[in-house]
């Protein structure tokens, strides 16, 4: 089975995602799948519905990356999600 890991700004930030399966079949938009998406993830329907991420505490989105499977979950998209600034 293929599977991609998604990003959780990927998944949070755009009004409009559209999904793919690997041979190129639409599975829905954002809002079709959200429930699907919300129980896969954990994420909380509102912050995949456009609510702001300060509505949601450090530790809940800090929780929404602890199961995730991709190597790579300190990335820099994944960083946002937490209120990290660098600085230059």
């Amino acid at each position: 089975m293929n599977s991609r890991g998604w990003t959780l700004q990927e998944l949070i930030v755009p009004t409009i995602a559209k999904f793919f399966s690997v041979e190129g079949v639409f599975l829905g938009d954002k809002q079709f799948l959200r429930h699907q998406i919300h129980n896969a993830t954990g994420i909380p329907l509102g912050a995949l519905q456009g609510n702001t991420l300060s509505d949601f505490s450090i530790e809940a989105r800090m929780s929404w990356a602890k199961e995730r499977k991709t190597t790579a979950w300190l990335s820099a998209t994944n960083l946002g999600t937490r209120n990290f600034l660098f600085r230059p």
